[in-house]
């Protein structure tokens, strides 16, 4: 798969994930909902900035980085990382909406989040050596 069609699979992916996620805002009443249709309402969050963070990161590393790097490691770094900030955002999403979110709980997710991001650099590090 060459860099022109990843890119267009993953706008396509993502535009998908945010037309579900408003379909998932329009049909679901939070007063009635039950845990499938909060399921389908975190899933489709995540998916969708999943692929929105992966294409913003890889034009932003791709403008920083020109050519000292070959691009699937651009990509790839651009997709852990927004899989990274992606969770971070869904989990705090979640906190908000339980309204379990303090600052204690803020921290802790900001330290595991930073915990995690070391974590894959370290493991891609470990792979490629």
């Amino acid at each position: 798969m060459n860099l022109r069609q990843y890119l267009i699979i993953m706008v396509l992916g993502t535009v998908l994930c945010w037309i579900s996620l408003f379909f998932v805002l329009v049909n679901i009443d939070p007063f009635e909902a039950n845990f499938v249709s909060f399921a389908f309402f975190y899933v489709s969050v995540f998916l969708a900035m999943i692929g929105t963070f992966s294409i913003i990161l890889f034009l932003f590393y791709r403008g920083i980085k020109k050519a000292t790097t070959p691009m699937y490691y651009q990509v790839q770094k651009s997709f852990r990382d927004s899989i990274v900030v992606a969770i971070f955002l869904t989990v705090l999403l979640y906190l908000q909406g339980s309204g379990l979110i303090n600052t204690w709980n803020f921290l802790i997710l900001i330290l595991a989040t930073i915990s995690l991001s070391i974590f894959l650099i370290f493991n891609n590090k470990a792979n490629t050596a």
